[in-house]
Order: structure tokens, then sequence, then C-alpha cells
């Protein structure tokens, strides 16, 4: 074996190949997105090369950045700052968190102690895997107890959380949820928190972008101190992390970043985040909206001809996730490996998104198409032209690819 055989042509038709088919398929896992040629073109700047660290403890003699050679990207930072707080409506915000699930660390870091106990939801209801006992919570020597839920309303129950408060001392209560499909009940837990003095922390990775949409309540305006959440899915961002809080508890965040999760924020990423915080105050009602709508309308008609949806009488969905009920799939895996097989992208979950399509161009109208090619793919009937259904409406909505050698 010798090094000829290691020929970056051979990485590079790779990527191309993987483009190419993204293109000819119809992508509705929830936790991904697409984002603008713009965002794209951010990610492989010159910023990727650098470093910056500005904190007031790495400072040398006073002057307030251990590197030199950062004007630029430090007022890159500085506008995308300014914009996530205008977006969010927030006192403080920050964006060097490279991912969503470090977004979580930053705040467990930042406002509870070894010993503490915070209520979360449970993965068997949908919560975040990385907010559960023997995940995130055990490093930082924090105990967790489940938030009771409602299955049938799809949401957490708030009388029942509260007889919970009333027997165990709980210092947190962290919503975290991958499994979302109606917006949780903020006005009631916020009154639960400052009722019992219970710091009030939100994960808004799969909501994001209909936050800053204003179609999903804003955490910060319910007694939420601090928020986090990853900048990729329902926000079309480049893949992330961001942190949104009140100002007053700014630098109990910021003394917990660097050196602590972060050494090197990626500045290409910050560059590509801050473009796209100024697309969606520029666009991101619009978006937002349109996610909502997709997706009802997606889930009806899938719920129309046959396929297994749940939460039928609540409206379906609230937000860019529908949930397929999957005790009535004989055999789900195989369903999904169908749908791949033709085009269509799905977890294996049972959730399915809409913010990507929503974000290539795809209206309600096209949500018919996509139920009926659920259908045929469901009762097994003509692959081919479902695959054509699937050619049809990804053709038409193309995504805009930079790379190219």
């Amino acid at each position: 074996m010798d090094g000829d055989e290691f020929n970056y042509k051979d990485i590079l038709k790779l990527i191309e190949a993987h483009e190419d088919w993204r293109n000819k398929t119809i992508n509705l896992i929830p936790s991904e997105n697409v984002t603008s040629p713009l965002v794209r073109k951010a990610l492989t700047s010159d910023f990727g090369h650098r470093y910056s660290a500005w904190e007031e403890e790495w400072s040398v003699e006073g002057v307030p950045n251990f590197y030199l050679g950062t004007k630029y990207i430090d007022e890159v930072y500085r506008l995308g700052v300014e914009a996530a707080k205008y977006l969010f409506k927030a006192g403080y915000a920050d964006l060097r968190l490279v991912s969503g699930h470090i977004t979580d660390l930053a705040l467990l870091m930042s406002f509870t102690e070894a010993g503490d106990t915070i209520a979360v939801v449970s993965e068997r209801d949908g919560g975040y895997p990385g907010l559960q006992s023997h995940t995130l919570p055990r490093k930082v020597c924090v105990n967790t107890i489940e938030i009771p839920f409602d299955r049938v309303e799809g949401n957490i129950d708030v009388d029942r959380l509260e007889n919970l408060v009333r027997i165990h001392r709980i210092d947190a209560i962290f919503i975290g949820s991958s499994y979302i499909p109606f917006k949780h009940p903020f006005r009631e837990l916020s009154e639960l928190c400052v009722r019992y003095g219970i710091t009030f922390l939100y994960d808004a990775s799969h909501v994001l972008g209909l936050i800053a949409g204003g179609v999903y309540p804003n955490p910060l305006e319910y007694n939420v101190i601090a928020y986090g959440g990853s900048t990729h899915k329902t926000f079309p961002g480049p893949q992330g992390g961001i942190i949104l809080a009140i100002d007053e508890v700014g630098e109990d965040i910021r003394r917990n970043i660097m050196m602590h999760v972060v050494d090197n924020p990626h500045y290409n990423r910050i560059a590509a985040l801050t473009i796209a915080l100024y697309e969606m105050i520029k666009f991101g009602r619009d978006y937002a909206s349109q996610i909502v709508r997709n997706s009802r309308r997606l889930a009806e008609e899938l719920y129309n001809i046959g396929i297994p949806v749940k939460y039928s009488d609540k409206g379906f969905t609230e937000t860019h996730q529908i949930i397929l009920d999957l005790n009535k799939f004989n055999d789900y895996i195989k369903f999904a490996q169908r749908l791949e097989s033709i085009g269509v992208i799905v977890d294996y979950g049972g959730r399915l998104g809409t913010q990507e399509i929503t974000r290539r161009g795809l209206k309600e109208g096209d949500m018919e198409t996509i139920a009926e090619i659920f259908k045929l793919v469901y009762k097994e009937k003509d692959l081919n032209r479902a695959r054509e259904y699937v050619n049809d409406v990804a053709s038409k909505y193309r995504i805009e690819y930079c790379f190219r050698e």
C-alpha cells in the first residue's frame, strides 16, 4: 500500500455523489435543514483557519485578546450577537457553542450545583437523551427526576408535576424534547416555577426557528432565565449552538464558555450563523408560518389516506413535527427503508419534519403529492410511480449547493 491510493478526488467524488443524490430526495428528518448559498460561502471562508480569545481572563497586559489579526472576526461576532439579541428579544446571546448538546452542558454548569435535582422530560416521553440521568446531568453530578407526561395529550402534565414538586426538592426544571408536536405549557410551567422558586431552563433545539418566526412561544417571556439550542433544525443555519438569556444571568453563562465547554468557537461557523440570523430577521416569520401550515396539511393528508398519524383529535401538530403511530405499523423499519429506496428520507423514530422541504420552497399543495408517495409505499404498490413523484417534487425544488471542485 502506498500513498498514491489516498487521492483527494475520491473524496470529492463522494461529496458530489451525495449532493447529487440528495437533490433527488425529499428529506423529512425533523433535526436537519439546508442553508443558503451565502451561509455555505461563509463556512468556507478564512475565518475557519483562525482563533480569537477576547475574554478578559485571556488578555495580555490589558490588551483584550490573546491573538492579533482578529479585528474583522471580532466585529462579525459582535454583529452576530446583536442580531441574535434583536431576533430573540434577549438580553444576552452567546454564539460560541459548537452544538446544541454543548449548550445544555453550559446551562447545567451555569445554573446547577453538584447534588441539585432537576426535572426533565423522560426519553420514553420524547425527552432529549442528553438530559437523561446517565448522560450530561451525571457528568456534572446533578440528579434527575422525570416530569409527569400525558401521552394522550402529547404534553407535560403540569398538575402532576406540581404534586411532585410538593414531595421532592427540585432545584430546576429543564425542558428538552426531541418529540415536540405541540407547544409546551409555558404559562403554567412559569407560574409553577415562580410559586416554588425553581429555576426554569429550556432546550429549544427543535423549535429555535419557530421561536425566531414568532409561531412558538419565546421562553424568555415565561420566566425562563436562559435557553439554548442547535442552529440547524427549524433554524436554517450551520450546525452549531446558541444560548439566549436574560441580561442578569449573562455573566453566569459567559464564565462557563471559553476553556470550559469551548476553546475554539469555529468563527467560520459563527460568520455563517450571523448571516442566517440576518436572513431570519428578514424572512423568518413567513418561513416559520409556512412550516406549520405544511406540517398540518401533510398530517391531514397522510391521515386521510390511511397512514397512522397521532393526535388527529388535537389537529395533529403545532410545530414542524408530525408523529406517526408506530404501534399501528406492521414493520415501521422496513417501511422507512422502502421510503429511502425511492428517495424519501425519514428517521426510525416515527417523526416527520417539514422544515427542510419548506426551506426548499414546498407549499401546501406539494403535501398532497408527498402523501400520495407515502400511500404507494405503505401499501407496497407501484414503487416506480412513487419514485417518479419524488423526482417531480425534487426537480422543482433543487438545493443550491456551492461545493464543486
